[in-house]
């Protein structure tokens, strides 16, 4: 391994973005604004060529890949090996939004909508060679937490948990949309009032391939003779759930808002406000996260705790 560990790997990455704006007097009183905009970020990590050759170098048989496997000991000494082969990101945002603006009177009318349209793919191979972890519980006495050693159980090979994953692509696309409507009311010289509501709609994201599971406990399994629970996927077709996405849309995001400002003396100004608001769709919210039947995954650990290896 010693050759292997001064083997950082390489990051590239770039992140253009493109804005354009129109802004047109509709009259005197009204002004119209649209404007555009798309955002890139591109992103590629490799492994150094040791690495990426490492299997070869070491003498595993049958690898899964050429990359070295990684290994972890417990006791502050530096990982050898590599965690990822290689991962990319390619993700784009476009974003419209268009707003127009009415004076009338003490009244500034608002009104506009916006839709963003996100895109984001990510291929990674991680851990596809394995992931050994090394602790003192496999080198120690059992019963006893103070003995033992992290490097102790590298040198038996005494391997506490492992992994072993596939390489997997995600290529997750989301969608959001909103509009509002204000007034900003100058009810007297020194007071303010801003009134408004707003509404956003936002899916949860879908795999542009469907590639996501999770367990239903109300639908039946054939492998179990029928018996309520089993495992459904995305999609539409023979054996699939019929929709893209589990979760349920919501379809109530009404978000009232109203401030005011207060202007007590030509230095000191009071403002309030109060709204209602909705948070993004994340993607790391989960909707996504199991895999089961598109990305194997395969766990080991030491069955008593680390007394006996996770491999005999």
């Amino acid at each position: 391994f010693n050759p292997l560990i001064q083997d950082p790997g390489k990051n590239t990455g770039s992140s253009p973005s493109v804005r354009l704006a129109y802004t047109r007097n509709l009259s005197p009183s009204m002004v119209n604004t649209v404007n555009f905009g798309v955002d890139r970020q591109d992103g590629v990590y490799a492994a150094g060529t040791a690495m990426l050759n490492g299997a070869t170098t070491i003498g595993i048989k049958n690898p899964f890949s050429t990359c070295t496997p990684w290994v972890s000991i417990a006791g502050g000494y530096p990982d050898l090996g590599v965690r990822y082969c290689a991962q990319e990101e390619a993700d784009s945002v476009i974003k419209m939004n268009e707003y127009l603006t009415k004076i009338k009177g003490r009244h500034t009318l608002k009104g506009g909508i916006s839709f963003y349209h996100w895109n984001a793919n990510f291929h990674s191979v991680e851990r596809n060679n394995g992931h050994a972890l090394f602790v003192p519980a496999e080198s120690g006495l059992p019963g006893f937490s103070e003995t033992g050693y992290g490097y102790a159980s590298f040198l038996l090979g005494d391997v506490d948990t492992a992994q072993l994953w596939a390489p997997f692509e995600k290529e997750i696309r989301s969608w959001y949309t909103g509009m509002f409507f204000q007034d900003e009311w100058r009810v007297t010289p020194k007071l303010t009032v801003s009134y408004g509501l707003r509404y956003e709609l936002q899916p949860q994201y879908i795999n542009n391939n469907d590639a996501g599971s999770q367990f239903n406990p109300t639908i039946p399994n054939s492998a179990a003779g029928g018996i309520l629970g089993a495992i459904e996927y995305l999609g539409t077709g023979t054996g699939l759930s019929g929709v893209r996405r589990f979760g349920n849309t919501y379809y109530k995001g009404f978000g009232p808002r109203v401030g005011f400002a207060y202007t007590i003396s030509p230095k000191t100004v009071v403002r309030g406000s109060y709204g209602l608001f909705d948070g993004p769709v994340s993607q790391f919210s989960g909707e996504l996260a199991p895999r089961q039947g598109y990305q194997p995954a395969f766990s080991f650990a030491s069955p008593d705790g680390g007394a006996t290896s996770a491999f005999n």
